[in-house]
């Protein structure tokens, strides 16, 4: 194991290392749940049961480039592929469960039952134009999820945080600075992603808008795998029933 494997707390104390934990973990799991696993460790959130919304900022730990370096070191251990292969997969910054869920099914490539959407960044701050900055009141915007190359935003509004008209109207005005910005504004609320066929509209959408081509015969030839992997990662359902 590389010398990063455990994390000194005092004299006589010693944790695993987030990419170590991952590592072990990634070993007795699928590929979705290990990508999932990989955005949280690597989030800039954590569940927190005394918190409003069961969950509470926090400083980020690791990130998928630690981990990679981690797994690079790593000599000869049971799983290192998978553990590899996953977090390639992942992404940096989810601030929620659902962030998590989302990025994996994105990141997944059609032959593993996900979209493989180009990568995005989460929760990253956008540069407004100046007319978006006047709008807006300040130079900068965080998103969910930002496609920069190709100027695409996708906002989650979860039905948690944003149920004030106050907070909508603060929303229409992102996204009208966005707009402004030359940013084309996907928003999307808990109801789009309450099920498998919502959710494979949208992603489809999206990869229109992204630019994607996507070949009919190649998007269905991967359906069936799509329908148990959608449904595992967001639902927690694990069977194999056919899609109905």
């Amino acid at each position: 194991m590389p010398e990063n494997s455990f994390i000194r707390i005092d004299e006589s104390m010693y944790i695993a290392s987030p990419e170590y934990c991952f590592l072990q973990a990634a070993n007795e799991m699928t590929l979705q749940d290990a990508v999932t696993l990989a955005c949280d460790l690597c989030a800039i959130y954590i569940k927190d049961k005394y918190e409003e919304y069961g969950q509470r900022r926090r400083e980020i730990i690791t990130s998928t480039e630690q981990i990679s370096g981690y797994l690079d070191h790593a000599k000869n251990i049971h799983g290192i592929n998978k553990a590899k292969r996953a977090v390639t997969y992942a992404l940096n910054r989810a601030n929620s469960p659902m962030e998590s869920r989302l990025a994996t099914i994105i990141m997944l490539p059609l032959f593993c039952g996900g979209y493989g959407l180009i990568k995005p960044e989460l929760n990253k701050d956008v540069l407004l134009s100046e007319d978006g900055a006047a709008h807006l009141g300040r130079p900068v915007c965080c998103c969910d999820m930002v496609w920069e190359k190709q100027k695409i935003v996708l906002e989650y509004d979860s039905n948690l945080s944003h149920l004030s008209i106050k907070q909508h109207y603060k929303d229409k005005k992102r996204a009208t600075a966005l707009g402004l910005s030359d940013y084309k504004v996907i928003q999307i609320t808990a109801a789009d992603v309450q099920s498998f066929r919502p959710i494979e509209n949208l992603f489809l959408m999206i990869r229109n808008a992204l630019g994607q081509r996507t070949f009919p015969d190649r998007w269905d030839k991967y359906y069936d795998k799509r329908w148990k992997v959608v449904r595992n990662v967001m639902f927690g359902i694990n069977d194999d029933r056919p899609y109905t």
